[in-house]
């Protein structure tokens, strides 16, 4: 084997017409006046086996010394970061259900089938999920300093009962984006108001505990709803039991709210 062939060694860069792209050499081995060369792809890692004579070898080959070893001497952190990066970005072809599992909450098959299996395979609705309640809590938000928030959160209520109500006899696409953008404008306006009423309720002294105490009511609700929910679909095999469900605690937490007075000390 002559000399700049023999100079060879595993690591070795090859280009030239006998590959497709760059490829790593693996083993070589003189036969004859030829080299029997093994090596890998850069870029797609398939393996290739060549027997090419000396003389073709030293005329279309173009030799690339192997690249030094790898440093372990950068910085770790920043290491670390990229590599969690890299791992986010591809998480989702590993785990479809991957934003669900990094905002820790536990769905309910039946949340699973309805959103994965069904809303998302149609693209026209998946506009209602990425429905922003936004203009809702800004301009009922501002309104109510006008209309005072008790009004606003009476508002809010009418809306979620009446487009609650509606959502029973949807059958066209039309009607279910008309139910999103009134539902999530009313249902913003509440949310938007919770603060405020508590504290011309009850005033501001104790509006952190209090405001504490409706929250963790509210997430009372958030746990109850979904397995009652699931259960009424189970013994029923549709929603609408559910939706009837929603219509009347609307409607109760309306009535409580026409009935609720500041309390004067």
């Amino acid at each position: 084997m002559n000399s700049d062939v023999a100079d060879i060694v595993e690591g070795t860069i090859l280009e030239g017409p006998y590959w497709q792209e760059p490829v790593r050499v693996l083993s070589t081995k003189a036969r004859a006046n030829r080299i029997e060369v093994h090596a890998i792809g850069v870029s797609s890692h398939q393996h290739s086996a060549k027997l090419i004579s000396i003389e073709d070898f030293r005329k279309n080959v173009r030799i690339s010394p192997p690249s030094e070893r790898a440093a372990f001497d950068g910085n770790s952190v920043h290491f670390r970061l990229a590599a969690e990066a890299h791992r986010i970005r591809l998480a989702y072809q590993y785990d479809p259900h991957f934003a669900v599992s990094v905002s820790q909450i536990d769905p309910l098959p039946h949340q699973l089938d309805a959103v994965y299996s069904r809303l998302l395979t149609q693209p026209r609705i998946r506009l209602l999920i990425a429905d922003d309640p936004g203009a809702g809590k800004t301009i009922m938000g501002a309104a109510t300093d006008r209309i005072g928030t008790r009004t606003g959160i009476i508002i809010g209520f009418v809306l979620v009962c009446v487009t609650l109500v509606w959502l029973v006899i949807v059958r066209e696409l039309w009607m279910l984006y008309l139910f999103a953008i009134i539902f999530a404008f009313g249902y913003a306006t509440m949310i938007a108001l919770m603060s405020p009423i508590i504290a011309e309720l009850f005033g501001i002294r104790s509006v952190g505990i209090l405001l504490g105490i409706v929250n963790f009511a509210a997430t009372i609700g958030c746990a109850v709803g979904p397995v009652l929910a699931g259960w009424l679909f189970d013994i029923s095999g549709s929603y609408q039991l559910a939706f009837f469900t929603c219509i009347a605690v609307s409607f109760i937490g309306l009535i409580i709210t026409l009935f609720i007075r500041p309390i004067h000390r």
